[in-house]
């Protein structure tokens, strides 16, 4: 039923539950697995490793955060090498991109977690996970915090 599965991490161990339900369902259904993070222009740890080397450029916090992303999925596909297919580092709004690349990669399914935000933090801060079962366009599998 499955053959391709995004699974969007954010670098949490939280969001690292979500991979151990994808693993199971591609396991189960000989799926193939593409891994995906979207950095941010205010990622802390590349800010503060750009601003060590002294003055830099937008461009250049840009493409620390990009490169952190990539060696953080690097690194997990190298755990799972029979099961991942790809790594994605888009730039930018977690939300939109992870939808854009279930639209355009033609995914059978994403499994994604909610970091359970509520209230007043959920509104200052969204929900990447509520975003994405809203406008998806395959079924989505949202692991919560206590799974």
């Amino acid at each position: 039923m499955y053959r391709k599965i995004l699974v969007p991490l954010d670098g949490s161990e939280l969001a690292e539950k979500a991979l151990t339900h994808a693993e199971e369902v591609a396991r189960g259904s000989q799926a193939r697995l593409t891994l995906i993070r979207c950095p941010l222009e205010a990622d802390p740890v590349a800010l503060q490793a750009a601003l060590t080397k002294g003055p830099c450029h937008h461009e250049e916090v840009r493409e620390m955060s990009r490169k952190q992303a990539h060696e953080y999925l690097d690194a997990i596909a190298a755990r799972l090498p029979d099961l991942v297919d790809e790594v994605k580092t888009p730039y930018g709004n977690p939300a939109e991109n992870i939808l854009d690349a279930a639209a355009h990669g033609k995914f059978d399914l994403i499994v994604i977690s909610s970091h359970g935000r509520s209230g007043v933090n959920r509104f200052v801060f969204g929900s990447v996970a509520d975003k994405v079962v809203r406008h998806a366009p395959c079924p989505v599998l949202v692991v919560g915090g206590r799974a």
